[in-house]
Parts: C-alpha cells; structure tokens; sequence
C-alpha cells in the first residue's frame, strides 16, 4: 500500500504504528480502522471481526473481504499523511476524506475496483460543490463514491492527489 499510495502523492515519510485491535473505545464503535490524529497510530480490527461486523449494503458492499480490510489501511495511511497538511480552516473534513476515500478506491485491486458502489446512485455528475463535510457525516457511501468519481474523472487524478496532499487545494471553507 505504502508504494501505490507513494505513487499518487501520499507519500508517508515517519513511521506509523498499526495496532489490530478487539474493540474500540466506545466512543468510536462504529469505526472499522481509525487513525488518531498527532499520535502517529491506526487502529483497526483484525481481518475476520471486520469481516462479521462491517457494512453489507453500502458502496464495499461487493468488495471482498481481504480487498476491504486492506483498503481500510489505505484509507487511514491516507489520513496520516494528510494529518501533517496544514488546514487553513477550521476543519478539513471534506478535504481529508476525499483523499482517504479516493485512495482506499484507488487501492482495491483491479478486478475489485469496477465493483465499488454499484449499490449508490449519483444524482449528477460530481463536482467541487458536491463534495462537502456535510455530506461526509450525512451519507458517507454517497460521499465515498462522490469522492471517487470526481477523483477518477480529473485529466490526471494523482497530479490532483498531490495538490491536495500539498496543501494547495481544499475542498472545504470557513462556515458562513
């Protein structure tokens, strides 16, 4: 994961503890994998709890198992690399999600990558407005495969990952 993610512009350079954990604390029971900001450290559930409690209705729905559980990692690797970009808001939410999300796709492999969000319905075709924080909290499957589309259909989507993971474009704003 590390040299795909690399290859797309997340680029860790510090080492990153990842701990496979039972539970969670409860505060987040509902999380599958979870980086902890500033601390350098993913949690995740081992691959068969994972297996038995994750999501079956929703955008991984299709996704394998073992292709979910790694994709789980890219998408917290992704948030560690982006835990060092400085936000000029409040939050980057939506901006940080985009990225985990655009990654944890980017990272299936590629007989699994065709299967993503079969289940989700797009509206419209995905734009900068429709990726938001609210959306994220709102319906995250429906951000998930936002955030994919719009990724897949930038002219070199790893050149956009990099401007992201550089600081230099957000998706996100100051409230009004």
């Amino acid at each position: 994961a590390h040299k795909t993610l690399e290859s797309c512009g997340v680029s860790l350079n510090r080492p990153i503890e990842i701990k496979i954990v039972k539970a969670f604390d409860v505060q987040y029971t509902a999380c599958l994998g979870l980086y902890h900001c500033g601390e350098d450290r993913i949690e995740i559930l081992p691959p068969e709890d994972m297996a038995n409690v994750r999501d079956r209705e929703g955008v991984f729905e299709l996704i394998s198992d073992d292709a979910y559980w790694q994709s789980i990692i890219a998408h917290e690797l992704t948030h560690s690399v982006y835990d060092t970009v400085n936000c000029p808001f409040t939050s980057c939410v939506a901006t940080a999600e985009y990225a985990a999300y655009a990654m944890q796709v980017f990272l299936l492999p590629a007989d699994q990558q065709p299967l993503f969000g079969k289940s989700i319905t797009l509206r419209s075709k995905p734009s900068h407005d429709s990726i938001s924080g609210v959306m994220v909290f709102m319906s995250p499957d429906h951000f998930a495969k936002t955030a994919w589309l719009h990724f897949q259909g930038r002219e070199v989507p790893c050149d956009y990952m990099r401007l992201i993971m550089s600081g230099l474009f957000f998706f996100d704003r100051e409230p009004l």
